[in-house]
């Protein structure tokens, strides 16, 4: 998979979440859950991807572009969204 991103937000994103879009590669994107966000109206549309990434599950903000994957945001899931794939991989 190819992957871009802004790099004034790779670096916030790192500040803030200690999570690099430069190691988007090693997330677990077999055992994701991917779901649409829709919690707001973005000029495009925008995913969320549920999966793990150094044994923590993770939230990882994207869209979809001709021939990559441009990330948005990572960060570690929070107890809503770990409930949430906790049902996907159970059913």
């Amino acid at each position: 998979m190819n992957y871009e991103w802004d790099e004034s937000k790779r670096q916030f994103n790192f500040d803030k979440h200690g999570l690099d879009f430069g190691d988007a590669s090693d997330f677990d994107w077999e055992q994701a859950l991917v779901v649409r966000d829709d919690r707001f109206e973005y000029p495009e549309i925008r995913y969320i991807a549920y999966g793990f990434f150094q044994d923590r599950l993770t939230a990882l903000v994207f869209t979809l572009r001709r021939e990559s994957i441009r990330l948005i945001s990572w960060r570690k899931a929070n107890s809503r969204e770990g409930k949430l794939y906790e049902s996907y991989i159970h059913d």
